[in-house]
């Protein structure tokens, strides 16, 4: 099996990306990227949504790849080579991979990455114990390109070199596949997926109007003022025991016990703020070009529900 070269799309092309779905897709189109949503990549995929602009993260870890790559090849004796085209899958053409290198004479690949050093996930060298995304990451190229595996190089906070090896595994690829081609179907009807997160509903446009409820969403309501009013009980709890302490420490800025142990700081902290009134009345024609207005959707339970 062999993957088909688009020899007519940049793989920076926005139309490329929008020919379906590629690696950096792939965790997205499953619902376990933590930074987006399936139906933030659907708005993008169909045209209605733009993304914005890679930020300084990406800038670096595109800046960096070459050097990375050859201190892979320094460190492992295994020569690399770029792929310029997007690849499509010979089976599933909603497939398609532009990967950062090829591993010469091998029928695998390298993905480079470079991640903070509070990153989680990177520990266990030579395995494939990685996070998540880029597990799946990994498996759509090796689907697409026919590999039979992967090496990773990620380069941590800046300094720490880390090498990750991700084998062919063709039952997670079968799942993969079926699962990406479920949201790719979405595309196809111009039905948006679900929403799995509130940022989801940013994409809606707010129309005036009712909706019914249904009995499940009822309980829900139920279950929610419940939960409200357990807060509420919890929080009068929690201010009166606080307010007992710090009655008792009265001017006192340390709480300790017998053992001199400190239980409880409570020192006077000066804060600087804005004063919006009073630069709204000396400077009205500045404060009214500064103002930046936003919109959001308040939620509220009526009374009696």
């Amino acid at each position: 099996m062999t993957a088909v070269a688009l020899d007519n799309f940049a793989p920076s092309d926005i139309q490329a990306r929008r020919i379906g779905l590629g690696g950096s897709d792939a965790a997205t189109a499953l619902g376990i990227n933590k930074y987006t949503t399936p139906l933030a990549l659907w708005m993008e995929k169909t045209g209605r949504f733009v993304p914005p602009p890679a930020g300084e993260a990406a800038h670096w870890g595109l800046k960096l790849e070459d050097a990375i790559a050859d201190e892979f090849t320094a460190r492992t004796g295994k020569r690399t080579r770029r792929d310029n085209f997007v690849r499509v899958h010979p089976d599933h053409p909603f497939m398609f991979a532009h990967v950062d290198r090829k591993i010469v004479g091998e029928n695998r690949g390298l993905e480079i990455k470079t991640t903070n050093a509070f990153a989680n996930g990177w520990d266990k060298e030579g395995t494939d114990e990685i996070p998540e995304p880029y597990l799946v990451q990994c498996h759509h190229y090796i689907a697409v390109m026919g590999w039979e595996g992967m090496e990773l190089a990620v380069l941590v906070g800046g300094q720490n070199l880390r090498f990750f090896t991700v084998e062919r595994d063709d039952e997670f690829i079968k799942a993969l596949i079926q699962r990406e081609k479920e949201f790719w179907g979405y595309i196809e009807s111009d039905t948006p997926p679900p929403m799995i997160h509130e940022s989801d509903l940013d994409f809606l446009e707010v129309a005036e109007g009712d909706v019914l409820a249904t009995q499940s969403i009822e309980d829900a309501l139920s279950n929610l003022v419940m939960l409200k009013d357990k807060v509420k009980s919890l929080n009068l709890e929690i201010t009166a025991e606080e307010r007992k302490i710090k009655f008792f420490m009265g001017e006192k800025t340390r709480l300790k016990n017998e053992n001199n142990d400190v239980l409880v700081t409570f020192p006077e902290v000066v804060t600087n703020r804005f004063d919006r009134k009073s630069f709204a009345k000396d400077w009205p024609l500045l404060d009214e070009k500064y103002i930046k207005k936003t919109t959001h959707r308040r939620f509220a339970i009526k009374k009696g529900v």
